[in-house]
């Protein structure tokens, strides 16, 4: 999102590609979950960076006409996750959120509507959504040792081994030079 300063864009906010009616004011934070390990006694400090923690994204909406009410409401299922369905992540469009790369966040709440002489403000938590790393196997990139018939593939290869140096140590050339030709 290209953007000038102090441009209608600030006021804008896209959630699944879908411009949120009203004026809208976006918070994120940016912080690393840094380790400090202080030796008792000592100045100073050891510092772990333990990486990105997920932002936490703070978004304001101000409504200020029956319509915009109307098309608010008509957005709040892509919001709210209904029970016993896990809501998946958003994407988000937003001058500060693109600034700190969050794309996909997660609604923790939906505040209620609250009403005044500036219109309806209505006040959404969410947080950033970074999705887990996918664990590598256990034996990832290991040879594994299945079973050929009643030896184990290792076992196996190893006979193989034992076979072939007998044939190449016996005297009839033409057997061995049989077997190396396939």
């Amino acid at each position: 999102m290209s953007i000038s300063f102090l441009s209608p864009e600030w006021d804008i906010l896209t959630l699944e590609g879908q411009k949120i009616p009203g004026k809208a004011t976006v918070s994120c934070d940016y912080s690393l979950a840094i380790e400090v390990k202080k030796a008792k006694g000592f100045d100073g400090a050891e510092y772990t960076d333990n990486g990105k923690e997920a932002s936490k994204v703070t978004i304001e909406i101000w409504i200020w006409s029956s319509k915009e009410w109307e098309d608010f409401q008509s957005i709040i299922p892509l919001i709210l996750s209904r029970k016993g369905i896990e809501s998946p992540p958003l994407t988000i469009d937003h001058p500060v959120t693109s600034m700190y790369g969050v794309t996909r966040i997660k609604i923790k709440s939906l505040g209620e509507p609250r009403y005044g002489k500036d219109g309806i403000r209505i006040k959404i938590e969410a947080i950033e959504y970074i999705p887990a790393p996918k664990k590598k196997a256990a034996n990832a990139g290991k040879k594994k040792d299945t079973p050929v018939g009643n030896a184990t593939a290792a076992q196996a290869e190893e006979a193989n081994k034992k076979l072939l140096q007998a044939l190449q140590q016996r005297p009839n050339p033409s057997l061995r030079d049989q077997f190396m030709r396939g």
